[in-house]
C-alpha cells in the first residue's frame, strides 16, 4: 500500500471517532465552512443530526453522503426543487409509497409535514435499511418499512452495491453499482399493494438507479385503478426515458422536469434532461402541477 493511500485510511478512521468527528464537523459548520465542497462531500458528520426545513427539525443518523449534504446545507444540499414540490404534494396526500427509500428522507419528510398521511417505504440494501429504521425511530413517527426491492417480478435478484459512504449508488443494474453484490427479495408493486391492503395511493416516489421502468411495469393495476402522481429519476447511466415516457403516456400521464421546471412533450430525452427528477401526472391534474412548479 502506498503512503498516500495509507494516510487517507488513517485520516478516515480518525474522523470516524465520535468525539473527534463531533468536534471537527460542528466547529467547521460554526465557522461557515459548509460552503466548502471538498469538506462537505468528504467529511461526513456522525451521530444523530438535526436537519432544519420549514421550521421543522428532522433527525437523521449521520455517516453517509445524503445525510451529510442535508446537515451541511439543509434542503439545498439534496434535490432542493424536488423537496420543495414534494412538501406541497405530501401535505395534500392521504398516502405515499417511497420506492428506493434509502435513509428515509422523503418518507420522514412526508410524515413530518402531514402527520395523517400513511407512508410505506421499500429499501432492499440491508445496512441502509437499518439506517432507515433508526431514522424513523429517531423522529418518533410511524412508517411501514419493508426490506424489499420493487421490480416487475416477485422473487430474488442480484443487487449491486455502491462504494462505502455512497450507498445511494446501488441498485439492481450492474451499470450503477460496484463489483460487490448481494441477493435481495423483489416484489411487484401490484402484489405489494394487495398484500398490504392499500386502498388509496395518491403519491409515489421511485429512485432505483435505472430500474424505474421495471418498477412501473410491476404496478400496472395500481396505475390503472389509483392514478397516483409519480416522482421518478432518469438515470444518466441507463438511458430509458423514452421507454418510460411511452409506458406512462399510455396511461394518459403528462411529464414535467422538476429541476428545469418545464413540461415535456417530446418522445425523446435531450441530454440536459438526463439524470434529473421528473414528475408524471394524470393529465386531469395538469394545471395543479403547473402552478406548483412556478412556486
Amino acid at each position: 500500500m502506498n503512503t498516500k493511500k495509507y494516510l487517507k485510511q488513517v485520516i478516515k478512521k480518525i474522523l470516524n471517532i465520535q468525539i473527534i468527528n463531533f468536534t471537527i464537523t460542528r466547529s467547521l459548520k460554526k465557522l461557515g465552512m459548509h460552503n466548502c465542497f471538498f469538506l462537505t462531500r468528504r467529511v461526513y458528520p456522525t451521530g444523530v443530526l438535526n436537519v432544519s426545513i420549514n421550521e421543522l427539525k428532522i433527525k437523521l443518523h449521520g455517516g453517509e453522503d445524503i445525510t451529510s449534504r442535508l446537515w451541511w446545507h439543509g434542503s439545498k444540499g439534496f434535490e432542493e426543487k424536488t423537496t420543495k414540490l414534494f412538501i406541497h404534494l405530501a401535505k395534500k396526500s392521504q398516502s405515499f409509497l417511497d420506492i428506493g427509500a434509502h435513509i428515509g428522507w422523503y418518507s420522514i419528510l412526508a410524515k413530518k409535514m402531514n402527520p395523517e398521511i400513511k407512508v410505506w417505504a421499500l429499501e432492499p440494501n440491508p445496512p441502509v435499511f437499518e439506517q432507515l429504521i433508526k431514522n424513523v425511530a429517531a423522529n418518533e413517527i410511524s412508517i411501514n418499512c419493508e426490506k424489499k426491492a420493487a421490480s416487475d417480478t416477485n422473487g430474488t435478484k442480484l443487487f449491486y452495491l455502491g462504494a462505502p459512504g455512497l450507498s445511494s449508488s446501488s441498485g439492481l443494474r450492474p451499470e450503477v453499482g460496484g463489483d460487490s453484490t448481494i441477493i435481495v427479495e423483489t416484489i411487484a408493486i401490484d402484489k405489494f399493494i394487495a398484500n398490504s391492503q392499500i386502498e388509496i395511493l395518491d403519491l409515489i416516489k421511485i429512485d432505483v438507479e435505472g430500474h424505474e421502468l421495471e418498477v412501473l411495469k410491476g404496478m400496472e393495476q395500481t396505475i390503472l385503478s389509483m392514478h397516483p402522481i409519480i416522482i421518478f429519476e432518469v438515470s444518466q447511466m441507463v438511458d430509458n426515458y423514452d421507454e418510460i415516457y411511452a409506458y406512462l403516456g399510455g396511461f394518459n400521464y403528462a411529464f414535467y422536469c422538476i429541476e428545469l421546471e418545464q413540461y415535456r412533450n417530446e418522445t425523446s430525452c435531450p441530454a440536459e434532461f438526463k439524470h434529473v427528477n421528473y414528475i408524471a401526472v394524470p393529465k386531469n391534474q395538469n394545471s395543479h402541477i403547473e402552478n406548483l412548479l412556478t412556486l
